[in-house]
């Protein structure tokens, strides 16, 4: 599963920084997302007839960092192996989107005290953690989100872990976002009303995310756009 971790220092663990949520601070991360919506909403789709046309099993994406004036990088195909994989779930509720097992968040190596069943999919499809590039401050199952929040007072680093014991560790400017010059970041994560979580783009920029539906795996590997 998918483990979440602050490991290294973060520009708002300093005493003259400060963050806040980036659903309080009104610039172009906050504009509110609708719930998500399984049957209506085409954010989260695989395209059926895409796939049909150029006949790929697998790809991969990079979406480079938010100020990169380089371009975010398709690629069809296997990728080189990646840093670390985890499952590519399927949902018996609908195919249309991509799920992977995220177990649990922790801040400053510290797991914080989120049950598994926040994250989980149940028997008939819901809930579970979607893999979402169209989607930029990560969504949370609220009482992760209040988890999270109330750990973060003082702002570490992040890495996930896996199903498998895979860890991918992420730079603070992956879930920090500058709001002045003044040393004020917003923490890119926002609570859910849903059963839904979302890890949004944000998180994956600067990291090359691949897919591979023929081996039911997602791949994860920094600094490859």
């Amino acid at each position: 599963m998918w483990y979440l971790s602050w490991e290294q220092e973060a520009p708002g663990s300093q005493p003259d920084s400060a963050w806040l949520s980036c659903e309080e601070h009104k610039h172009e991360y906050t504009k509110p997302k609708p719930n998500h919506q399984e049957n209506t909403d085409p954010t989260y789709r695989i395209n059926k007839h895409a796939k049909v046309t150029i006949s790929a099993t697998s790809f991969s994406y990079c979406l480079v960092d938010r100020d990169s004036p380089s371009s975010s990088t398709l690629q069809f195909g296997d990728a080189e192996q990646p840093a670390v994989t985890a499952p590519l779930l399927r949902s018996p509720r609908t195919n249309t989107f991509y799920y992977v097992g995220l177990s649990g968040i922790s801040v400053g190596g510290q797991a914080l005290s989120i049950p598994s069943s926040a994250f989980a999919m149940d028997d008939a499809g819901s809930g579970g953690v979607i893999v979402d590039s169209g989607t930029a401050v990560t969504r949370l199952q609220s009482g992760a989100y209040a988890a999270l929040r109330e750990a973060s007072v003082q702002v570490r680093a992040v890495a996930r872990r896996f199903e498998g014991g895979g860890e991918l560790k992420l730079p603070a400017k992956n879930y920090l976002i500058p709001v002045d010059g003044a040393g004020t970041y917003c923490l890119a994560f926002a609570g859910t009303s849903g059963a839904v979580s979302i890890i949004g783009n944000v998180q994956q920029q600067g990291v090359r995310v691949s897919f591979d539906t023929a081996k039911n795996t997602v791949g994860f590997t920094t600094d490859k756009c």
